[in-house]
């Protein structure tokens, strides 16, 4: 049962306030899944006020996890990052759009 429909900021990988918190793990990998091969901007809290923004494609999602491959100069990271660390805000995903770019 959802009580409100509080979520984050628009365009963001939606997460809807529930009865126990800030929507579940399911819930995320569902959206996640939608948007496989999709352009997403990340921004990623990694402590000490060390906060990485980068952008890339969302390459797969498993059952714990989903990959994010960034296409830099030259350079074909990878980085993978598991649904609590969106759902703790952690990790703060944006579908990128045409305008945006």
């Amino acid at each position: 049962m959802k009580e409100s429909s509080a979520c984050c900021r628009r365009g963001e990988v939606k997460v809807e306030m529930t009865k126990h918190g800030y929507g579940n793990l399911a819930e995320i990998k569902r959206n996640l899944d939608s948007l496989v091969g999709a352009r997403i901007r990340v921004k990623a809290n990694k402590g000490r006020r060390r906060i990485v923004e980068r952008e890339g494609i969302l390459q797969k999602t498993y059952s714990n996890h989903f990959i994010i491959r960034l296409g830099e100069a030259h350079s074909h990271r990878v980085l993978s990052y598991t649904y609590a660390d969106v759902l703790t805000e952690a990790v703060k995903l944006t579908p990128v759009t045409k305008s945006m770019v």
